[in-house]
């Protein structure tokens, strides 16, 4: 800690050179040198004080340490030297600026206040605006007004508003289901993923999406979004019966879609179309015997199976049972399927 005005002390000032400073503490120390006052106790005590002022002074990191120290004192008081003449400003003009100073920043923290309110303000705004417009989309979309609630639901994200990602949900589900148009469905999906971060909406997205992309043929990053569905907690239902009819009906993959149907129904074991993609799998796999056991559980959940009756009857032909096989093409005959017929005249009336 320093105690003294080393500067002072020197009869010199901060803006002193090095060469000054050094200069000044050789002649300082020649005139109070002890051996020039012997037994002189306060020249011996001034000698002392000038080989410390210039111990501080002549070291450039000790020497800026102090000076720092001189800021809120000497600066402002203008006191270095009563016979020099200071070139820092007076006190006043320091409680000027200051108070200039206080109320610039208090100008600021107003206007940051003001900004604050304005922005939750049109923020505000912009929310009820998102939730009218959704509102209003919803009832032209439930009342197949579809032009009119892309209108609504184009405005509700327009307004960056809390519906925004429902908006661009419904949006696609109408150029899907409605309008055939798949790639601004796509679209969509993909804003409506940008607007939440709630699991449960991107789930419903993600499943939308791979629906949307079946139908472009994108067969692949279909599955990958019914994973990422079923990920985030879709109902595992549908997951099972989409990714089972991609794999059975669009890749020809029949072993990956016959452990989806069979996935299917497990947790939903009255499911008719588990059932019969499962059954279909099996006779691709040349799995017979299987597959009469799965489309029979299909016409025991639904007599009027057509398709079943006359796929079990090719099965059954399959593994040589030609009797249940002329039962099962004759009813699915009556009930119209066109190749029971000739089916039926090939193995049952000869």
């Amino acid at each position: 800690m320093y105690t003294e005005n080393y500067y002072r002390i020197l009869g010199l000032t901060p803006s002193a050179t090095e060469d000054e400073i050094k200069a000044t503490y050789r002649r300082l120390a020649k005139k109070y040198h002890p051996d020039l006052h012997m037994n002189d106790k306060s020249n011996e005590e001034k000698f002392k004080r000038i080989n410390i002022a210039y111990s501080i002074l002549s070291d450039p990191h000790k020497k800026k340490a102090f000076d720092l120290t001189l800021i809120p004192v000497e600066i402002f008081t203008n006191s270095y030297s009563s016979n020099k003449h200071s070139t820092y400003p007076p006190h006043s003009i320091y409680n000027n600026q200051k108070k200039k100073n206080s109320q610039t920043r208090i100008t600021i923290f107003i206007l940051m206040g003001l900004s604050v309110f304005l922005f939750l303000f049109l923020l505000g705004i912009s929310r009820l605006s998102s939730e009218q417009n959704y509102a209003a989309g919803m009832e032209y979309f439930q009342r197949k007004q579809f032009n009119d609630a892309i209108d609504s639901f184009e405005y509700a994200i327009w307004a960056l508003g809390s519906k925004s990602s429902e908006a661009c949900s419904k949006l696609s589900e109408i150029y899907l289901y409605h309008w055939n148009h798949y790639p601004l469905a796509l679209r969509y999906c993909n804003e409506a993923l940008e607007y939440t971060s709630d699991e449960q909406t991107m789930a419903q997205i993600f499943y939308l999406r791979a629906i949307t992309l079946k139908k472009m043929g994108q067969y692949e990053e279909a599955i990958q979004d019914l994973s990422l569905a079923e990920n985030n907690g879709y109902n595992k239902d549908s997951i099972y019966k989409e990714v089972g009819n991609i794999y059975t009906y669009n890749l020809k993959q029949y072993v990956s879609g016959h452990r989806a149907f069979s996935k299917l129904i497990t947790i939903s074991s009255s499911s008719e179309i588990g059932w019969f993609g499962k059954a279909w799998c099996e006779q691709h796999l040349n799995l017979y015997h299987e597959a009469i056991e799965s489309y029979s559980m299909v016409i025991s959940m639904n007599p009027n199976a057509a398709k079943s009756y006359y796929y079990r009857g090719v099965n059954e032909t399959i593994v040589e049972d030609n009797n249940k096989a002329c039962e099962d093409f004759k009813m699915a005959k009556m009930m119209g399927v066109p190749l029971a017929e000739e089916r039926y005249g090939l193995y049952c009336l000869n």
